[in-house]
């Protein structure tokens, strides 16, 4: 009679579950990778339809974002540094919240434990 464990994955759960866990992270960069490779394009190739895989990379794009100083890429720059904070502010505002009630004395709840 062999053993078996509720609680502990057979070999086959194991492999089941590291393939989802691949695939799923395969499916959540790949915008990301077509995201930077798009930052390498040029101005024609990174809006040419259709989208061109293979290209000549450059860093015109990120010259010219920090080297032209037009009312456009101020306003854009300011966007960006704003979602850049207001991200870092949530995630404080998150943290904070699931630690200081941790380190109360009363709990959660308001109440002396």
């Amino acid at each position: 009679m062999s053993s078996y464990s509720i609680t502990a994955p057979s070999s086959r759960q194991k492999w089941i579950a590291g393939t989802i866990v691949i695939l799923y992270a395969l499916v959540t960069i790949t915008p990301l990778i077509w995201i930077i490779a798009t930052g390498f394009k040029s101005g024609p190739d990174s809006i040419s339809y259709p989208p061109k895989v293979l290209f000549q990379p450059t860093l015109e794009g990120y010259v010219n974002l920090f080297t032209t100083r037009t009312r456009g890429n101020a306003a854009s720059r300011r966007l960006v540094l704003g979602d850049v904070a207001m991200g870092q502010l949530a995630r404080l505002g998150h943290f904070s919240n699931r630690l200081v009630p941790t380190m109360a004395p009363w709990g959660r709840k308001g109440e002396p434990s």
